[in-house]
């Protein structure tokens, strides 16, 4: 038999805090349901729509991937987790972003998954091959470069 997932009242809040502060933060940051989904790591955008309208909680690994993506700390989208998170900020010099390390997507970042998302499964796996040869022979090509500049400095 498969397990419930129980919705509490207080899973209820936290999503409303989430699609509150989604919704401010979505057009600002360029996000759509599936952009957040592939950032997020989720197969499509119903897992997103399903955390902003309470049909699934919202664990702690969750809610720090959706702090980092919308740029806000975790505690604004559930104010329960502000002990365990000041006990992590003290015992990491405060430094948060150790353990939940926020990345930034340049235009240009996000043009190139835009692209990829675009293609078919079969041209995702040559374009992957293609771009890690591609980064091999550019690394190999430095790699030369600089040992041919140490060599002329000696």
């Amino acid at each position: 038999m498969a397990k419930k997932n129980i919705i509490t009242e207080e899973d209820i809040q936290i999503a409303k805090r989430l699609k509150k502060i989604w919704d401010e933060k979505k057009t600002l940051l360029g996000l759509s349901q599936e952009k957040a989904a592939c950032a997020l790591g989720f197969s499509t955008q119903a897992a997103i729509s399903q955390f902003l309208n309470a049909k699934v909680s919202i664990n702690i690994e969750n809610l720090l991937k959706f702090s980092a993506l919308l740029d806000v700390e975790p505690e604004e989208i559930n104010p329960s987790v502000s002990p365990l998170l000041d006990h992590i900020r003290k015992s990491s010099n405060g430094n948060l972003t150790s353990v939940c390390e926020k990345k930034e997507i340049t235009a240009e970042h996000q043009e190139l998954i835009d692209v990829f998302s675009a293609l078919p499964d079969d041209k995702k796996e040559k374009f992957m091959r293609e771009m890690k040869a591609m980064k091999a022979h550019y690394d190999a090509y430095f790699e030369q470069r600089l040992r041919e500049s140490h060599g002329k400095a000696s």
